[in-house]
């Protein structure tokens, strides 16, 4: 299918039968968390009593299994103003649209102590981090790209998908843990905050350091929260979103697509999120 959308006043083109997920899935066979230690995902089948169970292997006529996960750490995920503020904002009160129009972004990671920048909150010289400088180069190359469907790169800044593992040497079932994942520094905060991006998708378990002193200063500059208060009706940017522990393969260029986003009626901060880049060309080409 393929569908012709209007931007800038320039007539572009889609493939959805070309659609590729970068979703890393919420999968039972994972014996571990796959982010800061958060449970693995279950599906035990149901327990009916007498030594019964909904499994169709075990001779029942269905399979029905209780599904246990954490929305955080199981899989690709997203989540709105709700993950840190006081009052409850489940995602639910959020306007979804289906198709957003997306840059994909090459962020390479490199060292705090030789960046010349800083962390938000807590940190550490050999911490692993996104730079603004590195920001900023991804941004530009980006932009050429774009220019190519003779488009501005603003058409593309709905949402920003950001691909550190630029080598490919994380894998599906890799347990960030412990393992130091990268995180913006506070100049690269800075930069995104002031972007008119409203969804923003990871290849990281989190926005902030693992043990960011206890404050998430990363999530509170992207929502716009001032110091210290977490009241929704503070934050400048509550409609902004986040989705975490996407997987970007390789083989998609850096650049502009429309993105596709599936989330399941969950009344909460947090839920499972499915996410799809869908290739972008100039109409009639």
């Amino acid at each position: 299918m393929i569908l012709r959308f209007r931007i800038g006043g320039q007539e572009l083109e889609a493939d959805a039968g070309a659609a590729t997920s970068i979703a890393l899935p919420f999968d039972p066979r994972l014996a571990r968390s796959r982010a800061f230690g958060l449970r693995p995902t279950t599906a035990p089948p149901v327990d009916i009593g007498g030594g019964r169970t909904l499994e169709v292997g075990r001779g029942a006529a269905i399979n029905c299994a209780d599904l246990h996960l954490n929305a955080h750490g199981g899989g690709c995920h997203i989540e709105g103003v709700g993950h840190i503020s006081r009052e409850p904002w489940p995602l639910s009160t959020a306007t979804l649209p289906a198709l957003w129009p997306a840059t994909l972004l090459d962020v390479t990671p490199a060292r705090l102590g030789a960046s010349g920048e800083h962390a938000a909150g807590k940190g550490a010289p050999e911490d692993w981090v996104l730079t603004r400088v590195a920001f900023e180069r991804a941004l530009d190359a980006a932009a050429e790209t774009v220019r190519d469907l003779a488009a501005e790169p603003a058409a593309f800044a709905d949402a920003l998908v950001l691909r550190s593992d630029v080598d490919g040497a994380i894998g599906p079932d890799f347990d960030f843990h412990g393992g130091g994942a990268p995180y913006p520094t506070a100049e690269a905060m800075a930069l995104l905050a002031a972007l008119p991006t409203r969804l923003l998708v990871l290849d990281l378990p989190s926005l902030d350091r693992e043990d960011d002193g206890g404050t998430a200063p990363n999530h509170a500059i992207w929502w716009g929260f001032p110091d210290g208060d977490r009241a929704v009706a503070r934050a400048t940017r509550r409609d902004r979103l986040l989705v975490e522990l996407a997987r970007v393969p390789l083989a998609l260029a850096a650049g502009p697509w429309l993105l596709q986003l599936g989330v399941p009626p969950v009344v909460s901060d947090a839920a499972p999120a499915g996410v799809w880049l869908l290739p972008v060309c100039a109409a009639n080409r």
